[in-house]
């Protein structure tokens, strides 16, 4: 063999070097000279291929900021049509003004457009030219010719969204013994499950985003609403929205509902109070946490973990200022420094809402209610008022001074509420739980840690050993010092993300200054009501501890425990000193979210002690079923009689439904459906006999 067919050979015949186990082929073998010239077109092609990816993240990201940039300016057109009240054209004012006394001011701002923001407020300014008299019937006319009611958003029409995959086995309630059937209690919680299909909505195609106040979340998953003239979805409402779901395994739904919020967070930093955008400039309790704890459970759906947990400590930086990545704190206007009894100094939150202009879904009844008082006292007025609503309790005697002067002695933002505390100990807890499942364990001890330190100043601020509850504090008026508070651009939201991005528009400036309300200038509010107990649900004492135990007997002496359910407070009760305030969230009003957080909170911290209830001695189990079947079943009572599940019911008269309030009684109803469900799930039919 000559030497070019030894080297024609060595390039296409694989050689197989011989070892003590045989002949091992080892490929083909690519003569050098070869290898270096193809180097300058392997090198050219890495480039070609870089640069086409590195073209295609590009024209993404354009193509992002291009949508997002579309989205804001729609939303910025709808702001100026629904949720601006000072907006030169003036319509919401005065449509408002022109609207019926007894006619809901929430139905035009969740009204729908026939065309873009931009023309309808330029046909209103050719219709009604600056100076020129604006007659009530004429303005009503423009309206009714340029809006109609919907709200952006129809039902939902996919049917596998409420069925059960057979896989998984019968949902939680098939518990149900046959044995119960007697009692209702499988034909209600069947009746409840069906419901579901109800309040499921979707975003109407038809509408964009410049011709309603419904803001679509980014997740675009189903939404679930709460009913009647609530056709959004609400923060707080969700949590026994997403139990009730669960209850009923309809688990994807029940996921849907959690991403949506999580990607409202993603966009706003926070989860804003509902998906219109005159909600923006305030949340609602932080319950997300246990939103997301509730589903991972039912689950075990690790995507949900990676996709929750960045978007979770944005929220809890929100409420607390807590770096995310754990650097220093930010201050902000949730967040005030309290020295405890022990001398400790704790940084505590409060509900404070970014806005001192009347509500936009109520802006008659707040203007109405500003014009009561003082000019110079208005601004900081409209803010507890638009503070009490973020806390979900508007309204009720616990943020007022004075019940009997009612909401003109509202004073919200100097009040640490004890729940508020409570909830986002839940949230720390929750989160290092959620952290543990993921497997960061900096993150699962840095919560862990979070929580001890909160959890040691519900003890030292709120807990009150004398009355066994844990107390609202009320703060000094001068609270927020001589700091003045600027009124935020209408999407302060859509600013920069960047740390402390959600404190813009001139809320950044700490409480104070930073000086700690020193244990001398706060005391505890006199208001008495079932959100004291609400931190026994939150963990806030030891299960089977004295002051577990303490808290149990005080809630079954409190009077609060009626036969409907537990009323959200005693001003207003027959042998109250306190006026009937009229407020939804006083006397004689019996709440789900309250009847559920109390039940649990007794069944899983109580001692096995017997204490007395209305006549009757009970362990603490006993009391947790005794306040989920008062509930449960003055709702099954009004459901068999109108067949509606009712917003809030009266705590005094089993199966008759509450009332108060701005608005009329609503029925549906997303939280109530929701715990009753998950009552039922815990306590089968025992919940209804």
């Amino acid at each position: 063999m000559d030497d070019d067919s030894a080297a024609f050979d060595s390039f296409a015949m694989p050689t197989t070097p011989t070892t003590p186990h045989g002949t091992v082929p080892t490929g083909w073998i690519v003569p050098q000279a070869v290898l270096d010239n193809a180097k300058p077109l392997m090198v050219l092609l890495v480039i070609v291929i870089l640069s086409i990816r590195a073209f295609r993240v590009a024209t993404e990201q354009q193509e992002k900021r291009k949508k997002k940039r579309i989205r804001a300016q729609r939303r910025a057109d709808a702001v100026r049509l629904f949720a601006d009240a000072g907006n030169s054209e003036g319509l919401l004012a005065s449509y408002a003004e022109a609207q019926a006394p007894r006619q809901d001011s929430k139905e035009f701002v969740d009204g729908v457009a026939h065309v873009p923001a931009k023309k309808v407020l330029e046909a209103f300014r050719a219709a009604f030219p600056d100076g020129a008299p604006r007659e009530a019937s004429a303005v009503r006319n423009f309206v009714s010719k340029n809006f109609s009611e919907g709200g952006g958003l129809v039902p939902c029409t996919d049917e596998s969204l409420f069925s059960r995959d057979a896989a998984k086995g019968p949902p939680p309630l098939a518990l149900l013994r046959e044995s119960e059937n007697a009692s209702g209690a499988a034909e209600f919680a069947q009746a409840l499950c069906k419901r579901w299909r109800e309040l499921v909505r979707v975003p109407d195609a038809s509408c964009d985003t410049s011709r309603s106040s419904f803001m679509v979340p980014m997740a675009r998953k189903p939404l679930v609403v709460p009913g009647s003239r609530f056709r959004e979805v609400y923060y707080w409402d969700s949590y026994w929205v997403v139990l009730g779901l669960l209850a009923c395994g309809l688990d994807t739904l029940a996921k849907g509902v959690v991403q949506n919020l999580i990607s409202l967070v993603a966009e706003f930093g926070f989860v804003p109070n509902g998906t219109r955008i005159y909600y923006v400039n305030r949340s609602q309790p932080p319950l997300l946490a246990l939103m997301v704890l509730a589903v991972h459970d039912a689950t075990r759906d690790d995507s949900l973990l990676a996709e929750a947990l960045p978007e979770l400590l944005r929220e809890y930086e929100y409420w607390t200022g807590e770096s995310v990545d754990g650097g220093p704190t930010t201050p902000n206007r949730h967040t005030v420094a309290v020295r405890g009894r022990s001398g400790a100094v704790h940084m505590l939150q409060r509900y404070y809402a970014r806005t001192d202009a009347p509500r936009p879904e109520s802006y008659r009844e707040d203007v109405k209610l500003a014009a009561e008082v003082a000019p110079e006292a208005r601004a900081a007025l409209l803010r507890h008022v638009a503070s009490a609503a973020e806390s979900g309790y508007d309204f009720g005697s616990r943020w007022f001074a004075s019940p009997r002067k009612g909401l003109r002695s509202i004073r919200t933002t100097h009040i640490l509420p004890s729940d508020l505390n409570a909830y986002l100990l839940a949230a720390e807890d929750a989160i290092a739980t959620l952290a543990r499942r993921r497997g960061d364990v900096m993150m699962r001890l840095r919560f862990a840690d979070l929580a001890s330190h909160r959890r040691a100043a519900m003890e030292d601020v709120f807990w009150d050993a004398t009355v066994a509850r844990w107390r609202d504090v009320v703060l000094p008026a001068d609270v927020d010092g001589d700091v003045p508070v600027q009124r935020p651009t209408p999407f302060f939201h859509e600013q920069s993300r960047g740390p402390g991005a959600h404190t813009a528009g001139g809320f950044r400036t700490a409480p104070r200054n930073g000086e700690p309300v020193d244990v001398s200038q706060w005391s505890y509010a006199e208001t008495h009501g079932a959100y004291e107990y609400v931190p026994l649900f939150c963990g806030a004492a030891t299960a089977g501890g004295d002051v577990a135990r303490a808290a149990v007997r005080a809630l079954c002496a409190s009077g609060l425990v009626q036969p409907g359910g537990v009323a959200v407070s005693t001003t207003g009760m027959p042998a109250s000193s306190e006026p009937v305030t009229a407020q939804q969230w006083d006397w004689p009003n019996a709440w789900a979210p309250l009847q559920h957080m109390l039940s649990e909170g007794v069944r899983k911290y109580g001692d096995g002690s017997r204490v007395l209830l209305n006549g009757s001695s009970l362990d603490h189990t006993g009391v947790a079923r005794y306040i989920a079947r008062s509930f449960v079943r003055s709702c099954y009572l009004a459901w068999r009689s109108g067949g509606v599940m009712h917003e809030k019911m009266r705590a005094d008269v089993p199966g008759d439904f509450g009332g108060g309030g701005e608005y009329t009684p609503q029925v549906g109803f997303g939280w109530t459906n929701g715990v009753c469900l998950e009552l039922l799930k815990i306590h089968g039919g025992e919940a209804l006999i």
